[in-house]
């Protein structure tokens, strides 16, 4: 993960998470999904698919912002340029932290598990928006990651350049349409089998362009990226459906 500022105004991004779920903690996010009771019942079976399912969504690498003497707060962020496997890799190993102390992304660690064996489950992330006036600055990766810490990223064929606007209601090339009511979004686990728990990963950033913009004064401003942003994870199976959902004020 490199950082450069390439002359931009740089303010500190206060990151503040709200829960549909529950709140956990007052400086990081804690977003939990128990699915209720649904319907819709394995084939052939006499149990309830819906009350199988979990995902539980939480802020990771956190943990340094409260040791002793630490200055660094996660709640800050500064553009960043990540585009591979191995940036995203950087990034983890230096907990998101750029060479100049300032933090360069945010990550989610997405687990999510059925107490049933199920042949097909599709775990998406069905929404992703900000309120920035330049949303298209803001950026994530989808990625899972092996037992020596080695980054797979999962792309999808729609949104190549892994870009909010493909979610976000403002722009124009928007390729998802959120529903509450029916499946939506990039299925990372590609509908396969889950016999137990997986772990995905989101990591979310600003990407490093010429005049963006953190100044909370000017949040009008084309080049601003300050604002908001908000995502949905789900996860349904022969069914059932969870789901949790974000929210993160950028700017003060």
């Amino acid at each position: 993960m490199n950082e450069n500022k390439k002359g931009s105004t740089l303010y500190v991004v206060l990151g503040v998470a709200t829960l549909v779920v529950a709140i956990i903690g007052a400086t990081f996010a804690y977003f939990s999904a128990q699915a209720s009771t649904k319907d819709g019942d394995i084939s052939g079976g006499t149990s309830d698919v819906g009350a199988a399912l979990s995902l539980n969504v939480t802020r990771d690498l956190v943990e340094a912002s409260s040791e002793e003497g630490t200055t660094v707060n996660y709640n800050n962020l500064v553009p960043a340029e990540i585009s591979n496997e191995t940036d995203i890799k950087n990034a983890i190993d230096n907990k998101c932290i750029g060479t100049s102390g300032y933090v360069g992304c945010h990550v989610y660690k997405i687990e999510a598990g059925s107490s049933e064996a199920l042949t097909s489950a599709s775990i998406r992330l069905a929404d992703l928006q900000t309120t920035a006036t330049d949303y298209a600055s803001w950026k994530f990766y989808l990625y899972k990651l092996d037992e020596s810490g080695n980054v797979t990223i999962i792309s999808d064929a729609k949104n190549t350049n892994h870009s909010f606007a493909a979610y976000d209601a403002e722009s124009t090339s928007r390729v998802y349409t959120y529903s509450a009511g029916t499946p939506s979004g990039f299925d990372m686990h590609n509908n396969a089998s889950l016999n137990g728990n997986t772990t995905y990963y989101l990591m979310v950033y600003l990407e490093n362009k010429e005049n963006v913009s953190q100044n909370p004064n000017e949040t009008s401003a084309t080049e601003s990226g300050t604002g908001t942003y908000s995502g949905i994870i789900t996860m349904d199976a022969a069914g059932g459906k969870v789901y949790a959902k974000f929210e993160a004020k950028v700017g003060n």
